[in-house]
């Protein structure tokens, strides 16, 4: 019973170390972006003549393929930005 329960712990930390490797994968990802790209959270981005609100980054991306995608709120007409999330594949940083 000792060793089931020492398993069992060992799962539970195992857990917590991926999602905190996951999330600094997300991380360097974004500061990935904004460095080569000049795209963070809160950027003004355009794709096909509408205006985005970066809210992230897509991860992972290939930097010698391009652009990464991003996930952002559409500009409603108006001028706020809509709730909604999109993915935003060929877009140029307005701002």
């Amino acid at each position: 019973m000792e060793r089931i329960k020492e398993l069992e712990k060992q799962r539970v930390d195992l857990r917590r170390l991926l999602a905190e490797n996951k999330e600094q994968i997300k991380q360097e990802y974004a500061r990935l972006a904004a460095e080569m790209f000049g795209v963070k959270p809160g950027s003004i981005v355009k794709d096909k003549g509408r205006i985005f609100r970066v809210t992230c980054t897509e991860t992972p991306f290939a930097p010698e393929r391009g652009k990464p995608w991003l996930t952002g709120s559409p500009q409603n007409k108006d001028g706020n930005f809509s709730m909604c999330k999109q993915t935003i594949y060929h877009w140029e940083l307005v701002e």
